[in-house]
Formats: C-alpha cells, sequence, structure tokens
C-alpha cells in the first residue's frame, strides 16, 4: 500500500486530508504536534508520532522508520509558535541559524530542503486533495454588489503584494481604505480586528503569492473563515482560483448563504 508521511499542523485540515487520502488507499503516517494537533487524527491515520516542534531529527527518523518516502504538510503552524512552543534539537538549531530571516516561506524552504537531502520528497497537498481546489466563479447566492467589486478590485493588488512580502495571505478592505493585513495572528483573528474597525460590510481579500510553491503554505479557507466573517458582519470574500483550498465546501457555502455573504473566486 502507498504511504504518505504527514506533518500536521493545527485545524482541521490534517483530519479532512487524512480521510480524503485513506479513501484512496494510501496509508498516513502522522507527525503531530504537542498542543497543537487535534488530538482526533488519531483516528485516521495507520501511525501517530507526538512531538514538539524543533525536534526535526525525530521526525526524520520517525518517517524512515516507516519506510516512509513522499512527505506533505498540512495544517497551520502559527508563526507565534516559533517564539513559545518550540523545542529544538541540534539540527533545528542549525537550521535555524543559518536562515536569512524566520518568515513562512524561508523556514519552510529550509524544512523541506533538509527534507530533500534526507531523500524524503516533498508534495503539495493538492496533488492529493484536488477535489478541495476551487475552479472561478461565484459560489453564494448573492453576487458581490458594484462597492464590493470595487473593493476587490482595490483589494487585491494589496493583497498580491503582502503575500509576495511573505506577511500573510489576507487583506480586509472597506471603501477603498485598508482596515488590516495578516500578520503572525493569522486569519481568523485578522477578519475580526478588520470587522471590528470598519464595522459592517468590510471584504475579505485571500491570495497566493506571485509564483506560489503549492507545497508550502497554500491558502486555505474553511468554516472559520466565514464564522469569523460573520461575527463582525463582514460581507465578501474574494480568492484566486485553483490556488486556494476550501475545507468543508457545502458548509462554508451554507454559513455564507445564511449570513448574507458573497464567494467568489477569482481568475
Amino acid at each position: 500500500m502507498k504511504k504518505i508521511g504527514l506533518i500536521s499542523g493545527k485545524g482541521e485540515f490534517p483530519i479532512i486530508f487524512s480521510k480524503l487520502v485513506k479513501e484512496l488507499g494510501f496509508e498516513i503516517y502522522a507527525v503531530a504536534y504537542i498542543g497543537m494537533t487535534h488530538l482526533d487524527l488519531e483516528k485516521y491515520v495507520s501511525k501517530i508520532s507526538w512531538m514538539h516542534i524543533g525536534e526535526i531529527n525525530k521526525l526524520i527518523k520517525f518517517f524512515k522508520k516507516e519506510g516512509v518516502e513522499n512527505i506533505t504538510m498540512v495544517g497551520k503552524v502559527h508563526k507565534k509558535a516559533i517564539y513559545s512552543d518550540i523545542r529544538p534539537d541540534l539540527k533545528a538549531l542549525k537550521l535555524l541559524a543559518g536562515l536569512k530571516d524566520r518568515s513562512d516561506t524561508t523556514i519552510l524552504k529550509a524544512l523541506t530542503k533538509e527534507f530533500e537531502k534526507n531523500d524524503f520528497k516533498v508534495k503539495a497537498p493538492s496533488e492529493y486533495v484536488q477535489s478541495l481546489l476551487i475552479g472561478p466563479g461565484i459560489l453564494t447566492t448573492r453576487k458581490p454588489s458594484k462597492t464590493e467589486l470595487k473593493d476587490i478590485e482595490f483589494g487585491r493588488k494589496i493583497a498580491k503584494e503582502l503575500a509576495d512580502a511573505d506577511i500573510g495571505h489576507t487583506v480586509i478592505v472597506k471603501d477603498r481604505a485598508v482596515l488590516a493585513l495578516e500578520a503572525i495572528e493569522g486569519t481568523d483573528e485578522a477578519i475580526k480586528r478588520g470587522g471590528k474597525l470598519g464595522g459592517e460590510g468590510a471584504v475579505v481579500l485571500k491570495s497566493s503569492r506571485p509564483n506560489q510553491d503549492l507545497r508550502l503554505d497554500m491558502p486555505v479557507i474553511g468554516p472559520n473563515t466565514i464564522e469569523a466573517m460573520a461575527e463582525v458582519k463582514s460581507s465578501c470574500l474574494a480568492f484566486d482560483a485553483n490556488m486556494t483550498l476550501i475545507l468543508e465546501k457545502d458548509k462554508v457555502i451554507s454559513i455564507a448563504n445564511a449570513n448574507n455573504i458573497a464567494i467568489v473566486s477569482m481568475l
């Protein structure tokens, strides 16, 4: 049976991913992070190893012992964990010391190189779960208004620049003014902050990086994203078609329709 080495971060995505690829006939060997990865992941994988962020040598030994060749990284590991929850081994300390900076992309690229040096192939999650990628179009009952379309046009360029600077994927705008930019706090908190500052009717834009490496930190939308928007009465979500993963699509659309939120996937 085919094997996948899963490096599992926070949220529901690792569980959704594991369910889908298990149905495709894969065995999943998961590295899970203590205090971060959902405990229920154990139910959906063949074997799991719990460890702290930074235990790179332990991770490599686990995958080698289980005969894993292909690795994929699924779920968010918030940057703040580097400042609070990390327990680096010697390999991790050496890796961190050699970085030009500690941006998400720099760290993930360095990890990828380390895995490849140890004869692993790092795969994009989308290679296994292409059904979660969304093509262009309007997903919801309500279409964006003329005002929202102007905000999308205004905010999309800024979102691209934010992603290209490796700061975050998400920008919140209203009346062609920026309310919030996603940084270390993550998408949902940025949405809430922008909504509280601008009031109802804010537009949320999520963007991939130019020349996005699909193996590393693809934009992801799930029910929590729409619930955060509903909490502060944001009115529209726009994102890049074919470059954004949507978890529990039917639930996402249902929550959006119930809260009169428009969702548009853009080329």
